[in-house]
């Protein structure tokens, strides 16, 4: 629903707004990923041996039967168990909820423009929105696979005194459940300045204030989103671009070789300014415990992860301050990190980290055409273009490495694109 007033009546005001209620089902390669991995959906397992087995390097003796002559391994189990697993595989499945709905999303904008002469308008206003019944793990970008661990528990590598976890189910491994579980929340506050030049030019100025926050990633746990709720892996709290295209006025009225030399040419472009992306700090290196004198695990030896000691080697560490350095070289060189920020917790417990508190390198970028349009004959066109993306040639920083066990961790170890310069020509008639 959505409505627009000008209270003066002559054009010089527009206030508008609306409202939204969408229901966004889940896409048929969501949906399908899910259930593909839901039992009795195919597993395939990966077999290993330290027997000194070798390959077997023949042809097969039958073409249309598998295992096509060959044999196959021998499961440690020839039936299921009563839980519907193979004991000791411990195979990864999925699930999801048989009563699965479609998330909901409410949207909200009001805005109120200004026109400012002829040729100018400014104009501020709001947009925000509220999701609920999200998908478990549903925000993860380039994802098409949901869901998250509903089988593992803290304590369990501790509670058993053993490297290899027993899980709530111990007839299976990771059990990735998808529900709806997850909420967000997104607040904007938007301004610009639109502006017409002679005839001939184009402005626009656009500034946002913005804060997106939701449960949705992968967490080192299942149990308790919420208390994961922070900004979302695509919040911006601050962005300004420009765009504009302006009209070069030939010479001598276009007329002569001098005026097709200099007439007929555009130049556009448009630049971009934002604040960096936010990060979290992790680590993915697997449980390693000391041992006391009777053989029971007591607290974490060096380079340790799976802080919970749940099975799952995701976790956060504690965080003792929030404080990051943004100077380019350290990013680079140093890494943005100070000495001891982050430590172990308490043994079997997961990390004080609250998601989402750091922040990539900020992102600026300049990209410029200039096209030239000649009449060559009468019904005969010819058209130049030539393209500057990030114009400027600024070095745009990617992500930070944030695994607490890696080498590079707190540095930015790639970039954006550099400079590019595209040419092209068409001929219409």
């Amino acid at each position: 629903i959505g409505a627009a007033w000008d209270p003066s009546g002559k054009g010089a005001w527009a206030i508008r707004g609306g409202v939204g209620v969408y229901h966004n089902w889940p896409t048929l390669a969501n949906t399908q990923e899910e259930y593909r991995g839901n039992p009795p959906g195919l597993i395939i397992p990966t077999f290993y041996s330290n027997a000194g087995v070798g390959p077997v390097l023949s042809f097969g003796t039958n073409n249309t039967t598998p295992p096509f002559g060959y044999t196959y391994p021998v499961l440690p189990a020839a039936s299921l168990d009563a839980h519907g697993g193979l004991p000791g595989l411990n195979f990864t499945v999925g699930a999801i909820d048989p009563n699965l709905k479609a998330p909901i999303v409410y949207n909200w904008a009001a805005t109120v423009e200004r026109r400012i002469g002829r040729n100018y308008s400014v104009s501020a206003g709001y947009s925000g929105s509220r999701g609920t019944g999200l998908l478990s793990a549903g925000g993860q970008t380039t994802a098409v696979s949901y869901g998250a661990d509903v089988n593992a528990y803290q304590g369990d590598l501790i509670e058993h005194n053993s490297l290899v976890p027993t899980r709530l189910n111990p007839s299976f491994g990771s059990i990735l459940y998808t529900a709806n579980d997850r909420f967000s929340r997104y607040n904007a506050f938007i301004t610009s300045f639109t502006g017409r030049f002679g005839g001939r030019g184009f402005l626009n100025f656009s500034y946002t204030r913005s804060s997106s926050k939701d449960d949705t990633q992968y967490y080192p746990s299942a149990y308790d989103p919420q208390r994961w709720f922070g900004p979302s892996v695509w919040d911006v709290p601050n962005r300004f671009s420009l765009t504009g295209n302006y009209e070069i006025r030939g010479l001598q009225r276009g007329r002569g070789i001098v005026g097709h030399l200099t007439g007929g040419w555009s130049l556009s472009g448009t630049a971009i300014v934002q604040s960096g992306y936010p990060f979290t700090v992790n680590t993915t290196a697997a449980f390693a415990p000391i041992k006391n004198a009777a053989g029971q695990f007591v607290g974490y030896a060096p380079g340790s992860g799976d802080y919970n000691a749940d099975g799952d080697n995701f976790d956060y560490p504690d965080v003792s301050t929030y404080k990051q350095s943004t100077n380019r070289q350290d990013f680079l060189n140093s890494g943005v990190f100070s000495v001891g920020q982050f430590t172990n917790p308490a043994f079997g417990t997961e990390g004080n980290e609250k998601f989402g508190r750091f922040r990539n390198p900020s992102f600026f970028n300049t990209d410029v055409s200039l096209g030239k349009d000649t009449a060559l004959f009468e019904r005969i066109r010819l058209q130049l273009r030539f393209d500057f993306f990030n114009v400027f040639n600024r070095v745009n920083l990617y992500s930070v490495d944030s695994n607490l066990s890696s080498g590079t961790f707190g540095k930015a170890l790639s970039q954006y694109n550099p400079r590019w310069i595209q040419f092209g020509a068409a001929v219409r008639f």
